[in-house]
C-alpha cells in the first residue's frame, strides 16, 4: 500500500511539473508574440519578425489560438513587404486553422477575390455599400472595421467588414434625446482607441454650440473628454477635427478652426490635451477651410494638403512634428490630396489630377522630401480616404451618384396625373439637381456636377436646357460652389440672368447674378462673417427685390432673420425674425406679397415641432398656417407651393416611418385637405431625396430631382508590391 502512495505521489508531482511547464511555455510564448509584434510595428524590422513568428509557430503546436495569430501577424509583414508569400499563408490558415474563427475569417477577408500570382498587380474591391455607408471616419490596422457616424442616431458606430454588422460605441439616446452628434473618427495605430469630434448643438436661441475631441475603446464604454471648447483656455476655438494618430499614440495631428477664421495645424496630447501649434493658417476663407493632416511612419515629419485663399488646387505640404517652417512636397499646378502612407512607410500615397482626370498616385518620400517622379496606381477614380492597414491596403469612399431631373405633367390641386414623370437629357453624369423653370417656360435651367467620380455633393456646373429643342447650355460659370445651404437658381422676371448661391473661386460665399447667355458673374449680396452665411430664397416679380436670409439655417442655428433687400440701393428691410433650427422649402406667391416656407423648430431635445410659416413681404410677425408635433405626421421640409391663383398652399405631410402624402390649405387658413395623389406620386413629390420642386408657369408641368449619391468604400490592395515591381 505504501508502494502505491509513494507511485501516486511521483504521478502528481509529474502531472503538476507538466502543467507548470505548459503555463511557462504559454508565458513565455506570449512574451515572444509581443517581442515580434515590436519589431514589426515600432522597429519596423519586418524580416526579422517573421522568423520571430515562424518559430512561435513552430513552438506554439499545442496552442492553435496562439499560433493562428502569428501567422495571420506574418501574413501581414509578408504584404508590407510586397510578398505573394501573404496568399499562402492566408490559404494555410483558412485550411489548418478553420477551427480558430476570427483568424480564419479574416484570412478569407484578406483573400476575398484576389486572384492567384499577386505580386506586382493592384487589386481594388468593394468592401461596404448601402445606405449608411460614412466616409468620415477610419479603417482599423487589422482591415477588420471602419468606424463611422450613424446619421441616424448621431452616435459613433463601427462597421464590421468581414460580417457587415454594425456596433455603436456611444448612448446618447439618438435625436430624440439630444441633438449632439459624432464626427469625424480616427481609429489609433494599436487599434484600440478612437479620437473623434463630437458636436453639441444648440438647441435654443441664447445657446452656444460646443465642440469636443473625445477618446473611446474601441470595444466602447465612457468616453473621455481631450479637448472641449467650452474651458476658458479654448474660447477663442470654433471647431476642431483629429486627423491622425502618432505611431505611438501620445499625439492627435488635428485641424482647429478659430473664431477669427483662422485654421491651425496642430498636435493634440493624447495625455492631458494640451495644443502644440505648428502652422497657423490665414489666407483662407469657406469652402476651402479644411485639409487632411497625416503623421510619415517613423512620426518626425506631417504631410498635409491646403488650398490657399483665392487658389483653385490644392497642395502637399511638410512640416516637422517637432516645429519648424513646412516646404512644398509636390510643386506640380494639380490639385492634389493627402491619401496614405504604403507599407513601406516610403511612398506618399495621393490624389491627383495631374494626368487631366483624377486618379491615386505613389511617390517615394525620404526624410521629409519626395525621390523622383510620382506613379500613377489608378485612373478615373477621386477617392477620399479611411486610411491604410498595416497589410498596406487602401481603404477609400467614392461617390455612386444616381441624381437625375424629371418633368412631368401633374395638377396638384385637382390631383390628377396627366402624364408620368420623364428624365430630361443629361450631358453629364453624375449629380443633377435643383430644377428651375424660366419666366416662359420654355427652359429650364439646373444645376450639375461634371465629375462622375467625386464623393462630393458640391454643384459646379449651371446648365440650361431648351425644352423645344432639346438643347442644353453649359454656362461655364466661374464659380466654386453653387448650392450652397440647398437651395437652387431663381430666374430673373425677364429671363436674361439666374441668381445663385454660391463660393466665388476665391472661396467667400455669397449671392451671385448669372448672365443666361454668357455666363458671366456678379456679386450681388456677400456674406457676414459675423451672421453666417447669406442665402436668396425668392425674388420679386418686377425683379427689385430680393428676399434673403442672413443667418444660416443648419444645425445649431439659432434665428433666421428675413430681409427684402433692394438690389438697385443695397439697402435692406427686416421682414421678420423667428428661432429655426432647419427650413429649406420656400415660394413666393404669384403676386409677390407673401412668402410660405418650412420650418422645424426643436425648443428642447425630445419634441420636433414643424410649421408651415406664411409671411408677408410688408413685415410682422410670420403666420402659423398648419404645426405638427412628432411623433405626429410632419410637415416635410422641402416641398411646399403656391397655387397658380396664389390663393392655396400645396406642401407634403409624412414622417421617415409614415408615408407621404400632399395636401393643401388655404392662404387664410383653415383646415388642411389631402389632395388625390396616389401614395407612389406623394413619394416622389415628397421623399427626403427629393428637392427644389419647380412649377411650370402653367401650372401643370412640374421639374424635380431625385435620387441620391450612394458612397462605396473599396480597398486598394498590394500597393507596395506593384511600386516595388516598377523598379
Amino acid at each position: 500500500m505504501k508502494r502505491v502512495w509513494v507511485i501516486g505521489l511521483v504521478m502528481i508531482a509529474a502531472l503538476g511539473g507538466s502543467v507548470m511547464l505548459t503555463a511557462q511555455q504559454g508565458r513565455s510564448l506570449d512574451v515572444q508574440m509581443k517581442a515580434a509584434q515590436q519589431k514589426a510595428d515600432v522597429q519596423g524590422d519586418l524580416r526579422g519578425a517573421i522568423e520571430d513568428y515562424e518559430k512561435i509557430v513552430a513552438a506554439a503546436s499545442g496552442n492553435r489560438v496562439l499560433a493562428a495569430q502569428a501567422l495571420v501577424n506574418m501574413a501581414e509583414c509578408y504584404q508590407k513587404l510586397g510578398d505573394a508569400e501573404s496568399r499562402r499563408i492566408y490559404e494555410r490558415i483558412v485550411r489548418d486553422y478553420a477551427d480558430q474563427t476570427d483568424a480564419a475569417t479574416l484570412a478569407r477577408a484578406r483573400l476575398g477575390n484576389t486572384p492567384p500570382g499577386l505580386a506586382g498587380g493592384i487589386v481594388t474591391r468593394p468592401v461596404w455599400t448601402g445606405r449608411k455607408v460614412d466616409a468620415y471616419g477610419t479603417v482599423s490596422p487589422d482591415g477588420r472595421f471602419i468606424s463611422f457616424t450613424d446619421w441616424d442616431t448621431g452616435e459613433l458606430a463601427v462597421h464590421d467588414l468581414v460580417t457587415g454588422q454594425d456596433r455603436t460605441l456611444t448612448n446618447k439616446g439618438g435625436w430624440d434625446a439630444s441633438l449632439a452628434f459624432a464626427d469625424g473618427s480616427r481609429i489609433s495605430h494599436d487599434g484600440k482607441q478612437i479620437a473623434y469630434t463630437w458636436t453639441i448643438a444648440r438647441v435654443a436661441p441664447g445657446e452656444d454650440t460646443f465642440a469636443e475631441v473625445r477618446l473611446i475603446d474601441v470595444n466602447g464604454g465612457t468616453p473621455r473628454v481631450l479637448f472641449s471648447n467650452r474651458s476658458t483656455p479654448n474660447r477663442g476655438v470654433r471647431g476642431i477635427a483629429p486627423m491622425d494618430w502618432s505611431p505611438d499614440g501620445k499625439w492627435l495631428a488635428v485641424s482647429v478652426r478659430k473664431n477669427d477664421g483662422t485654421i491651425e495645424t496642430a498636435l493634440l496630447s493624447t495625455a492631458d490635451g494640451t495644443e502644440r501649434v505648428l502652422k497657423s493658417h490665414q489666407d483662407c476663407e469657406g469652402a476651402d477651410c479644411r485639409h487632411q493632416l497625416l503623421f510619415s511612419a517613423d512620426g518626425r515629419h506631417l504631410v498635409y494638403d491646403w488650398a490657399s485663399k483665392g487658389g483653385t488646387q490644392r497642395q502637399v505640404y511638410v512640416i516637422p512634428a517637432a516645429g519648424g517652417s513646412e516646404t512644398a512636397l509636390l510643386a506640380h499646378a494639380a490639385n492634389d490630396r493627402v491619401l496614405g502612407w504604403a507599407s513601406d512607410g516610403k511612398h506618399l500615397v495621393f490624389a491627383s489630377d495631374r494626368s487631366g482626370v483624377s486618379g491615386i498616385w505613389a511617390v517615394p518620400v525620404t526624410d521629409g522630401q519626395a525621390q523622383g517622379e510620382p506613379r500613377l496606381l489608378r485612373a478615373n477614380v477621386s477617392p477620399a480616404s479611411l486610411g491604410m492597414t498595416r497589410a498596406g491596403a487602401l481603404y477609400y469612399a467614392v461617390g455612386n451618384p444616381s441624381r437625375d431631373v424629371f418633368v412631368a405633367d401633374v395638377d396638384l390641386a385637382a390631383g390628377r396625373v396627366v402624364s408620368a414623370p420623364a428624365i430630361i437629357a443629361k450631358p453629364f453624369v453624375g449629380l443633377n439637381d435643383f430644377p428651375r423653370w424660366s419666366p416662359d417656360g420654355h427652359a429650364l435651367a439646373y444645376l450639375a456636377q461634371k465629375d462622375p467620380n467625386s464623393r462630393s455633393t458640391q454643384l459646379s456646373t449651371l446648365l440650361i436646357r431648351s425644352m423645344e429643342s432639346g438643347e442644353v447650355r453649359d454656362l461655364n460659370v466661374r464659380l466654386r460652389y453653387l448650392n450652397v445651404m440647398d437651395f437652387g437658381p431663381i430666374w430673373t422676371p425677364d429671363g436674361s440672368a439666374l441668381i445663385v448661391n454660391a463660393f466665388d473661386l476665391a472661396g467667400q460665399q455669397g449671392i451671385f447674378r448669372v448672365n443666361a447667355q454668357t455666363g458671366d458673374t456678379q456679386p450681388l449680396v456677400m456674406s457676414d462673417p459675423r451672421q453666417g452665411e447669406v442665402i436668396a430664397l425668392a425674388l420679386s416679380p418686377d425683379g427689385r427685390t430680393l428676399y434673403i436670409s442672413r443667418n444660416p439655417m443648419g444645425v445649431g442655428a439659432s434665428q433666421e432673420i428675413m430681409l427684402a433687400h433692394d438690389l438697385a440701393s443695397g439697402r435692406e428691410r427686416e421682414i421678420a425674425r423667428r428661432a429655426l433650427q432647419w427650413g429649406r422649402g420656400v415660394d413666393l406667391s404669384p403676386d409677390g406679397r407673401w412668402i410660405v416656407r418650412t420650418a422645424v423648430d426643436r425648443p428642447n431635445a425630445a419634441v420636433n415641432v414643424t410649421y408651415l410659416l406664411l409671411y408677408s413681404v410688408d413685415g410682422g410677425t410670420p403666420r402659423e398656417l398648419l404645426r405638427a408635433s412628432s411623433p405626429d405626421a410632419g410637415i416635410m421640409g422641402s416641398f411646399a407651393k403656391f397655387t397658380a391663383d396664389g390663393e392655396s398652399i400645396v406642401f407634403a405631410r409624412g414622417t421617415n416611418r409614415r408615408p407621404r402624402e400632399i395636401w393643401r390649405i388655404s392662404r387664410e387658413g383653415g383646415d388642411p385637405r389631402q389632395v388625390g395623389l396616389s401614395a407612389e406620386w406623394a413619394l416622389r413629390l415628397a421623399q427626403p431625396g427629393t428637392t427644389s420642386t419647380s412649377m411650370h408657369p402653367d401650372g401643370h408641368h412640374v421639374a424635380f430631382a431625385t435620387g441620391g449619391n450612394e458612397v462605396e468604400v473599396w480597398a486598394m490592395e498590394n500597393i507596395t508590391a506593384a511600386l516595388n515591381a516598377g523598379k
